[in-house]
């Protein structure tokens, strides 16, 4: 049993169609069969499984990142309560990257909530 599949479906479309299928399910990184299930087992107005998954790995790279960013400037922090001087570049770097570090995280939570608004 090939794909691990129990039961087979067999559609008939044009060569544009299939065509265009293909290129979607090359772009969703999916094989066409799947791709086809994933769309129809999509709830209405809903995500389909890979973009569910694109997400995910979107929200986790950004909290990732917001967690480096965050531990970075706890460093900075720490150096300066300890009485050494620290560098104005670097700490203007370190809040420029953490603050695109947050932008990201709004942006993911804002396509994840389409509800949650653009008010911050």
């Amino acid at each position: 049993m090939r794909g691990g599949a129990e039961t087979r479906i067999n559609i008939r479309t044009t060569v544009m169609v299939r065509a265009a299928l293909e290129v979607r399910a090359a772009v969703a990184r999916l094989s066409v069969p799947l791709y086809l299930v994933e769309c129809g087992l999509r709830e209405p107005d809903g995500w389909s499984l890979h973009q569910q998954r694109y997400w995910v790995a979107e929200w986790e790279a950004a909290a990732v990142k917001l967690s480096r960013s965050g531990s970075a400037l706890k460093q900075l922090a720490r150096q300066a309560d300890s009485g050494h001087v620290v560098d104005q570049q670097q700490l203007q770097a370190a809040l420029t990257y953490h603050q695109r570090v947050l932008d990201e995280l709004h942006r993911v939570l804002d396509a994840v909530d389409r509800h949650r608004g653009t008010g911050r």
